[in-house]
């Protein structure tokens, strides 16, 4: 079970759009009692909810996506209340950084145990969302069992 102290998950991507809002369904479902958001370095003035094709992908895997998601703009506020922060490029790492010094030891790629990166797929069609979808779920994974062991 997860310490009341580390319960707050912050997910990262370049527009909160598609990889972000993602992942974030993935580990709340995965990690029921942690609070998981999501936010974006770059959110579009257009963005209005996520992506149709991740929303699309996401639920033809039987996650819960009934909710409009309104993507929003990551705020040194939301570095310094979470305690983790997960990004999908290491740029996105950098940038934060960048905004919120004091956030080193905190802020990891979302596939830190596997590795590697996930690519943005937005725009690229169903199948590079789909095999976003299956990096963020691997990653999640790495993620949630070596959170509720923590």
């Amino acid at each position: 079970m997860i310490d009341a102290m580390r319960e707050r998950i912050l997910v990262v991507c370049t527009a909160n759009i598609c990889r972000s809002p993602m992942a974030a369904v993935v580990l709340a479902s995965a990690l029921p009692e942690a609070r998981v958001t999501s936010a974006g370095l770059r959110v579009p003035p257009w963005a209005a909810d996520m992506d149709p094709v991740a929303r699309e992908v996401l639920a033809e895997q039987g996650y819960p996506v009934g909710q409009r998601h309104v993507p929003r703009a990551l705020f040194e506020n939301d570095v310094r209340e979470a305690d983790l922060v997960l990004v999908m490029e290491h740029w996105q790492r950098e940038d934060i950084f960048m905004r919120a010094p004091f956030a080193r030891g905190r802020v990891f790629l979302l596939g830190h145990w596997q590795g590697g990166e996930v690519a943005d797929p937005y725009g690229r069609g169903h199948a590079a969302v789909a095999c976003a979808l299956e990096q963020i779920e691997l990653a999640c994974r790495g993620w949630s069992r070596r959170w509720v062991a923590a």
